[in-house]
């Protein structure tokens, strides 16, 4: 009976390099998600995080999705893009604006995986 052969070590170790940067991006992504959704939040923006962020899948080339939900007033729906890149401090992010999706199945889906402040961790 022949033995199965041992797993290379080098993709082990490739798979804890991509788990160690993975980790690594997100802990320094999350403050400033944090921070993004307050500076939102005292703008009366309702907002929440969404993606790969929100689903723990986050990895060094992903970006940030922030789904805008509702604003107090339509002239603050382009300026607070630029409170978000302020604050993003160059990390990539993509802004929804969940009045703009119109698929109800698609709706559901984000408003399903969005986090807010007080639960994306």
């Amino acid at each position: 009976m022949a033995e199965t052969p041992a797993k290379p070590q080098h993709n082990s170790n490739y798979q804890r390099l991509r788990t160690q940067r993975a980790q690594a991006a997100r802990d320094r992504v999350l403050p400033l998600a944090h921070e993004a959704l307050g500076r939102l939040q005292k703008l009366g923006v309702e907002a929440r995080v969404t993606g790969s962020l929100a689903r723990g899948t986050f990895h060094e080339r992903s970006d940030v999705d922030f789904l805008i939900i509702r604003l107090p007033d339509e002239e603050l729906r382009y300026r607070l893009e630029r409170v978000i890149e302020e604050t993003m401090a160059g990390i990539p992010f993509d802004v929804v604006y969940l009045d703009e999706v119109s698929h109800p199945e698609l709706r559901r889906r984000f408003l399903e995986a969005a986090r807010d402040r007080s639960n994306l961790a």
